[in-house]
């Protein structure tokens, strides 16, 4: 395979420009829906709705009694009065229905005397007091997410408190890394002189993990033409984005830029920073892909800066 050389000098704001520019309306996110409780850190795929009021009936906000308000008018230190328990005053607890015909909720702390009689109390109640509303917290059809929301925590608690069970959420995008290189060995590999481990391979895939996107680790390959298009054509088949690892500068064995061209587009080869100045970006069948080069830090800088787009 004839090696070409061509090492572009543009700004890496231009290049990433560049690059959503050219997939712009072509790499359009899938749906899918999952439960609530699985829906931790993903991405909401539309605006999402609450099914259901919450809470969805009047209720105490304190310990003690349920009451009437009206049967409290004109109470005073001077003139306190006796409402019966079980007719005038019904004990309720925190997060208790309202009994029917009651109206305001008197706490524990409030009366003055409790007895045969019923409780006594000497100061007047206004109508709801200390008492939840239906909807307080949440209104039955309110927006509770927008769309391309990161689901947290709280989320999933208000969800279900809305009677939302399952979630429309975007697809996790599938993401195949690739290492190559005739000097890479495993992490496990017995290292001899010349050798270099693939710890690029683990630390993009967590990258991915931890952005959003489901990682797959391809196996490492060696700098052969047939080989490197073999197992490029293999992941463009079946993933999202591919991710090229090394052969991204213009050494004798650098073929990526090479393959992406031959099967895809080649937006651009190499922007103005260090490390980092080889990266590759184009797209192969469709798939947007990203020739990352082999030193570490490199590999981590140009991966925040045009991968995690």
């Amino acid at each position: 395979m004839e090696r070409q050389i061509y090492l572009e000098n543009k700004a890496w704001q231009e290049g990433l420009a560049l690059m959503m520019e050219k997939l712009a309306g072509r790499c359009i996110p899938k749906n899918e829906l999952v439960d609530v409780r699985l829906s931790l850190h993903r991405i909401t795929g539309t605006i999402i709705r609450a099914k259901r009021s919450s809470p969805h009936f009047a209720a105490s906000a304190m310990d003690g009694y349920a009451i009437r308000a009206k049967d409290t008018h004109g109470l005073s230190e001077r003139e306190p009065r006796w409402l019966e328990l079980g007719v005038q005053a019904i004990q309720v607890d925190t997060g208790d229905p309202i009994p029917e015909g009651m109206d305001a909720v008197v706490m524990l702390e409030d009366v003055l005397e409790l007895g045969e009689r019923g409780i006594l109390l000497q100061a007047p109640v206004v109508p709801w007091n200390n008492v939840r509303p239906v909807g307080e917290d949440i209104v039955e059809g309110e927006v509770l997410l927008p769309i391309h929301h990161r689901i947290r925590p709280q989320d999933q608690g208000a969800l279900l408190a809305a009677g939302v069970l399952k979630v429309e959420v975007r697809c996790k995008p599938k993401v195949g890394i690739l290492p190559t290189g005739d000097e890479i060995r495993p992490p496990e590999a017995l290292l001899q002189v010349g050798d270099i481990v693939d710890s690029n391979s683990t630390v993009l895939a967590s990258l991915v993990e931890e952005w959003g996107g489901s990682a797959t680790i391809w196996p490492i390959t060696p700098d052969q033409p047939k080989q490197l298009e073999e197992a490029i054509l293999k992941m463009a088949a079946s993933q999202d984005i591919l991710v090229i690892i090394a052969g991204s500068s213009q050494g004798r064995d650098d073929y990526t830029s090479q393959m992406i061209e031959k099967h895809g587009t080649l937006y651009l080869h190499g922007v103005a920073i260090k490390p980092g100045k080889p990266v590759a970006l184009g797209e192969v069948q469709g798939k947007p892909t990203v020739g990352i080069p082999g030193y570490p830090v490199s590999s981590f800088l140009t991966a925040h800066l045009f991968l995690e787009p």
